[in-house]
């Protein structure tokens, strides 16, 4: 694929996106707020993770001076944002839920989907997930699971990374090539480590999910999970969706897997969700 081998400028560190676009905002835009950027980078911080911050290990996540990260954090609070923990601690408060409802009740139509993924997950004892590509991450807005012995269960609003998971990987390949050269300049950008250890193998799952509908990942981003996963296509607002199914390393491995024909099967769930939910999808997915 071209995309690997476009050009695109490295940087020395990883800055984060909102304090990189920060920095520059005033030079494209005087609409932009500088402060506002700096405040949701603090609640990004947070994200894809419950174990609370301090001040400092927030200001490290996101490249910006210890005082300036104090005040908004402060600020934070006061809105019910943030709350305080133990020791100088923070966690996301209970008022952030009131801006994730209006996204996940977007997805209200994922609901028809929940049977045919619950019958997944019973047949194979894994978690079936639908989730939506976000900048360089993703976020899971349906989840389910029939065994208790899941070690990690993702839930609505759990964040991971597109390029080392096999559901990021499968949202890639829901993008036209447009989405994906503008995702691959980003990460190159912002996340160059991330990048130069998985970006080739991501390349390689979307050509494989573009072919044969599905990818795997072994213990890549998690070393005690064996996911598979589909694109599912793209809504109108063009916000990629795909699925997957994860298992516990104890429970099967990837020779049993392929036997099984996991992949294929989940494949074939996508096609269904797919009939059910209004989603477009390149013509080249899953078609070999």
């Amino acid at each position: 694929m071209s995309l690997l081998s476009e050009s695109a400028p490295l940087v020395t560190s990883a800055t984060s996106p909102a304090t990189q676009s920060a920095r520059g905002a005033s030079a494209r835009d005087v609409e932009y707020s500088k402060t506002l950027m700096k405040g949701l980078g603090v609640l990004q911080a947070f994200a894809g993770s419950d174990i609370p911050l301090t001040n400092a290990e927030i200001a490290t996540r996101i490249n910006l001076p210890r005082p300036t990260v104090a005040r908004l954090t402060s600020t934070l609070v006061e809105l019910g944002y943030l709350v305080r923990s133990t020791r100088g601690r923070f966690q996301v408060g209970a008022r952030a839920l009131t801006l994730g409802y209006p996204v996940v009740s977007r997805y209200v139509d994922r609901q028809k989907a929940r049977p045919f993924m619950r019958e997944f997950a019973q047949r194979t004892g894994g978690a079936v997930s639908i989730a939506v590509a976000s900048d360089m991450d993703y976020v899971f807005v349906e989840s389910v699971r029939e065994t208790q012995l899941m070690l990690h269960v993702p839930d609505v609003g759990f964040s991971a990374p597109l390029a080392s998971t096999a559901m990021g990987r499968a949202l890639l390949a829901a993008m036209p090539d447009s989405k994906l050269r503008q995702y691959r300049q980003r990460m190159v950008r912002y996340r160059p480590d991330e990048w130069r250890e998985h970006g080739e193998s991501a390349l390689a799952a979307i050509e494989e999910c573009r072919t044969r509908g599905y990818c795997s990942v072994f213990g890549t981003w998690r070393p005690e999970v064996l996911a598979l996963a589909s694109p599912l296509g793209h809504t109108l607002s063009g916000e990629a969706l795909a699925i997957n199914c994860g298992l516990q390393s104890w429970m099967t491995t990837p020779e049993q897997i392929a036997e099984a024909k996991l992949g294929p099967r989940l494949d074939a769930l996508a096609r269904c969700i797919r009939a059910l939910i209004p989603l477009s999808l390149q013509s080249d997915v899953g078609t070999a």
